[in-house]
């Protein structure tokens, strides 16, 4: 299995070195790309300059509402906030 492998990577890559950091340098691009993307996904309210939590990835606001009672949550939120504040949320439709 190696030597197939090998013999059909040789044409690619001369060798493994430079094989081995092509595959670091596409996962760091594919990390940088989701990243960037979550990113200005929770950005929506930050750009029209509305305060909110911060979101946590992959989570983002919700695991705040899960652990706490979720009014007491917003009560927090509009005491640190003021009465605009914004956060995303999932919301589906029937």
């Amino acid at each position: 299995m190696t030597l197939l492998l090998g013999s059909v990577l040789a044409p690619i890559c001369q060798t493994y070195e430079w094989c081995l950091i092509g595959l670091i340098g596409l996962i760091v691009a594919v990390i940088a790309y989701y990243y960037i993307s979550w990113r200005n996904a929770f950005s929506y309210w930050k750009d029209r300059h509305i305060c909110g939590p911060k979101p946590i990835p992959i989570f983002g606001t919700f695991l705040s509402t899960v652990l706490k009672v979720r009014p007491f949550v917003e009560m927090e939120w509009y005491q640190k906030y003021g009465r605009l504040y914004g956060f995303d949320s999932i919301s589906v439709r029937d």
